[in-house]
């Protein structure tokens, strides 16, 4: 199986609301079923959600009805208590861990090469299909992908947003910086936090990744590391690119990063959404998406 893992589980603080779940389709479609749709019609033939325990029954049953049927499904929960053994859970704990214990507690469904993306993304048939070609050409254990964007393309109107910024030796990663305040002032790109200008054509990743099953021994280390010192605080959460950028340093993991992905959008403000579903309808008056999305 070649599976796909959604990590729906955030709680869209900038949004307003839990943003994975806002129906955005023509037919009221969320929009990680485009994604869904795009890595299906690429060769995925898995689906992972992980989400908030409280969701999982509800997706299970609304994902089942209309995805595929030879299509396999697994709705995780992500909870708190769910760490490797030698990790105590303080009592105060009510954040979630983040996206790297994200990718830790679907271990149990994933046996393969996988991809991840964020719920509140939409990314692209073409990144798809880079992904599944990068599962299919890879034979080492110990390289992951990630799929880039161009940074001009990854920004909102509405306001700053987080992005990590990429550098290449090769084709190859090499660093990888999350920048936390980036928007653009009229013809300027810049960071708000540290007044660094960008040109607009840094590669950029948007937690597209590609991992093999390797992943979960060096996330379970990971997290055994953090939640286990004593400099972390309550509301700390472990993320992704981080814990690849300390893979990369200590020679335990490379990354290659592929061709461009191309057609990013997201949701990180509410008056995001209008465009949103407005690309998204366009699409579908272009023939590029039928409606209902599903067919079953």
């Amino acid at each position: 199986m070649k599976s796909i893992l959604i990590m729906a589980a955030g709680n869209g603080s900038r949004y307003g609301t839990l943003k994975q779940f806002d129906e955005m389709g023509p037919n009221r479609e969320f929009l990680f079923e485009y994604t869904l749709f795009d890595a299906i019609s690429s060769g995925f033939d898995h689906v992972v959600i992980v989400t908030k325990k409280d969701h999982v029954d509800t997706l299970s049953k609304y994902l089942n009805e209309r995805l595929p049927e030879d299509v396999e499904l697994d709705v995780v929960p992500q909870e708190l208590p769910d760490l490797p053994k030698g990790c105590p859970l303080k009592s105060s704990r009510v954040k979630p861990w983040g996206t790297a214990h994200a990718v830790w507690v679907a271990r149990n469904v994933i046996d393969n090469g996988f991809v991840v993306v964020n719920a509140d993304d939409y990314y692209g048939r073409e990144s798809m299909r880079l992904a599944m070609d990068f599962i299919h050409s890879n034979k080492d254990a110990s390289t992951f992908a990630s799929v880039p964007y161009k940074l001009s393309e990854t920004l909102s109107p509405e306001g700053s947003v987080t992005r990590a910024i990429c550098k290449a030796e090769g084709s190859y990663l090499k660093n990888i910086v999350e920048v936390r305040e980036i928007r653009e002032e009229g013809e300027k790109i810049i960071d708000k936090e540290t007044s660094q200008v960008f040109t607009g054509e840094e590669v950029t990743s948007m937690n597209l990744w590609v991992f093999g099953p390797k992943v979960f021994n060096l996330l379970e280390k990971d997290l055994l590391e953090f939640v286990n010192s004593p400099n972390t605080k309550d509301q700390d959460e472990i993320y992704i690119p981080k814990q690849v950028q300390h893979w990369i340093e200590l020679g335990k993991a490379r990354v290659r990063l592929t061709g461009a992905g191309k057609g990013w959008f997201g949701v990180t403000y509410a008056n995001d959404k209008k465009r949103a579903m407005d690309h998204l309808a366009e699409r579908t008056r272009m023939k590029d998406y039928p409606a209902p999305l599903w067919n079953r």
